[in-house]
Formats: C-alpha cells, structure tokens, sequence
C-alpha cells in the first residue's frame, strides 16, 4: 500500500529476478560470491559449498530514475543465516547495477501515522467528484488552509468533506501524511505539495 500510493514511485515491479549466488557453510561467515545462472539447477549437499539464489519482494523505480530492490521479512527473523546470506547477495547485485537495496521487516510496513493515513484515503480514490466541487475546493484553497476552513467556507456542501478527501487520495491537495494524523484540522498544501518518501524517512537505510 505505502509503495502503490507514494508519489515519487513510478513503477512497481512484483519478484522481479533471481539472484544466484554461492557460498560455503563451513566458514564462520558464511561467504557469499554471485555467479551466473546455473542449469540445472544444483542439489544442496550439507557442509558443502552450495549454490542457491533469493528472489526480493519488489523492485522500485522511482521518479528520479533511482532503483530501490526490496525484501520485506518478519523482523524476528531478519539475523536468521539464511536471510543474512539472501541479503549480502542482493546487496552486492545492486552495488553492481548501481541500485539501492532495502531489507525491511513488518514492523517497517505499519508505520504510523503513515498506514493510518494511508488506510483511510485508499476507498477514496477511486470515487468521482463533480468538476464544479473541484474548481471551488482548489480555488477556495491556499497553502497551509486546515480541512476545517476549506469546509467552512462552504457548509452547505454535505459531500464536501468527501470531495477533499479524494483529491487529497490523488494528489490534488497534499499534507505529510507520515509525520500528520488526517483530520479536519490537518494543514493542506496545493501550490507547494509535499512530496513524501518514506526511503528518505521511515525506511531510510540505518
């Protein structure tokens, strides 16, 4: 949900490849070295070199060309040896094609007041407003107006509460939804929107 709905995501691609690598329990370490795809695909034998691959969860192309590979884990299990090994070879592949890599864990995914905030304009943004309703919500709007003022200046308007939650959900109007809880009292922006990365804040490489 945060990927789909961030506006400097411009594609998101599901298990986009695998990556192969070998590597020997018998080191402390557990030493990871990528190599070419191998057909067939190798039996494991215990104690000895192996060679297996990981798949990530996503890869993230964002506005500004930056690639972002991604796997998401529970976080009681991110220090397992398998997942350190997955991770250390799909570090190293993204060192190779310039890319990011993140591994984040379930804690990461329901940030709050991110997932909140999120979770609430979803069913919004698919909804239709009337053209007039918009011109009147943008034009009556400035940046750093509360819901609350933008409401009061037309009361009558029962759906004009709807109306500026849809064009917050498509980006019309814009607040920090990760630092702000949405309610009638929440600052808007329309000329200078905020353009929220969780890559940069919440998900930021520690």
């Amino acid at each position: 949900m945060v990927l789909t709905a961030c506006p400097l995501v411009k594609r998101l691609t599901e298990q986009p490849l695998k990556i192969w690598y070998h590597f020997d329990k018998s080191k402390p370490t557990n030493s990871v070295q990528l190599i070419d795809p191998p057909i067939p695909e190798p039996k494991r034998s215990g104690g000895q070199p192996s060679v297996t691959y990981t798949i990530p969860d996503f890869l993230v192309e964002m506005c500004d060309g930056d690639h972002l590979l991604i796997e998401v884990k529970p976080r009681r299990r991110v220090l397992h040896p398998r997942v350190q090994r997955h991770s250390e070879a799909a570090r190293m592949y993204c060192g190779q094609q310039g890319w990011t890599w993140r591994l984040l864990t379930d804690h990461d995914l329901f940030c709050e007041p991110l997932m909140s905030n999120l979770r609430r304009l979803v069913r919004y943004r698919a909804m239709t407003i009337r053209e007039t309703s918009r011109r009147k919500i943008l034009g009556g709007s400035s940046d750093g107006m509360t819901i609350r003022e933008l409401m009061s200046q037309e009361s009558a308007d029962v759906n004009r509460w709807h109306d500026i939650l849809h064009l917050i959900a498509v980006g019309e109007l814009t607040f920090d939804l990760m630092t702000r809880e949405l309610n009638r009292d929440t600052a808007l922006f329309r000329d200078q929107p905020i353009l929220w990365n969780p890559f940069a804040s919440v998900w930021a490489e520690q």
